[in-house]
């Protein structure tokens, strides 16, 4: 996804929420919770043979419905939230660039479906930044918004004008001092 080089996805290797290897016989990275492996893609970025629209084969079925690397979060009072696998790999990559490390959290969705109580519990009263790029995403960061701020989160949502987040680290603009 013509991401800069950077210590960003060895970071998220190491925290656990990244790995690689072989899926149907094409080699692949995969974002994982835990042992569940949610979402492969394609290391030549084409889309699998499954005749769907989407470039990604997606894991057990239900386990995308939580967030990813919600393990993480510790006490980061400020979290940035994503949906899709590669934005959110392409925020570790942006974070480490930006230096932003001590400073931000980072989880995901693999979907944009409502958020599970137990992770809007989680999230509570943090200053949460979602990345949206598409039309989905918007409705979905709507609803996501109503469901943070009833536990007293700080919501703001970066607009990245119909990009996708490794498009915007690509470009070097600046998503968590932006």
């Amino acid at each position: 996804r013509n991401l800069p080089v950077s210590d960003g996805l060895d970071i998220a290797q190491r925290c656990g929420v990244l790995t690689f290897g072989t899926n149907r016989g094409e080699l692949a990275w995969a974002i994982r919770r835990g042992d569940d492996l949610l979402e492969w893609r394609r290391m030549d970025g084409k889309k699998w043979k499954h005749g769907g629209k989407s470039d990604s084969w997606v894991g057990r079925p239900g386990a995308k419905r939580r967030l990813v690397g919600s393990h993480l979060l510790g006490e980061y009072e400020n979290v940035m939230m994503t949906e899709g696998g590669p934005d959110f790999i392409s925020a570790f990559v942006a974070l480490e660039i930006e230096g932003a490390v001590a400073e931000w959290g980072i989880v995901g969705l693999v979907g944009s479906h409502p958020l599970d109580p137990e992770d809007v519990e989680l999230l509570s009263g943090r200053r949460v930044r979602i990345a949206a790029h598409d039309e989905n995403d918007f409705k979905a960061t709507h609803t996501w918004k109503g469901q943070l701020r009833s536990v007293g989160c700080k919501v703001e949502p970066l607009d990245l004008e119909g990009k996708d987040l490794d498009e915007w680290v690509a470009a070097g603009w600046e998503v968590f001092h932006g």
